[in-house]
């Protein structure tokens, strides 16, 4: 019993990392396309 106690606490541990990072990923790249977006539209040339 205790070591699939154990085993599920793993898991949700992982999933909660894995939603954590998958989070962090699609801020990024939120972040990245919209300050590309706006260097576009600015029409001045990326430094």
């Amino acid at each position: 019993m205790s070591a699939k106690l154990a085993q599920y606490g793993a898991i949700s541990l992982l999933a909660v990392a894995l939603s954590a990072c998958s989070a962090r990923a699609v801020a990024a790249l939120r972040w990245t396309s919209r300050s590309l977006r706006q260097a576009t539209y600015s029409g001045e040339p990326c430094a």
